[in-house]
């Protein structure tokens, strides 16, 4: 069996932290601190910045309350995408999504 590379061996550390019903923040803001691994990133810097709850079994419904709580916002302040209106708003947003995301 082949030993693990250096990648995996700390995708694996970060996963086991992440797992833990307990998570310690401070170990994950220190192993964090040379870069956290692409898959992980998302749940990362949610759970360092405070988006997302510290308990596992929190976080799903958390994040979906999030996103449904961001939808409303969307709808309220900006109405409809076919509105004329916000054309040149959406038009922008999606120029800097493909310039800061290229994947």
């Amino acid at each position: 069996k082949p030993t693990p590379s250096r990648d995996e061996l700390r995708l694996q550390r970060f996963q086991t932290l992440l797992a833990a019903p307990s998570l310690d923040l401070d170990a994950l803001r220190t192993l964090s601190w040379n870069g956290i691994p692409a898959p992980l990133r998302m749940t990362v810097w949610g759970l360092l910045s405070g988006y997302l709850p510290a308990n596992p079994d929190r976080r799903t419904a958390t994040l979906a309350r999030k996103r449904d709580e961001y939808a409303a916002l969307v709808s309220q302040y900006y109405g409809s995408r076919a509105d004329d209106a916000n054309q040149a708003i959406f038009h922008q947003i999606h120029i800097d999504v493909l310039r800061t995301n290229p994947s």
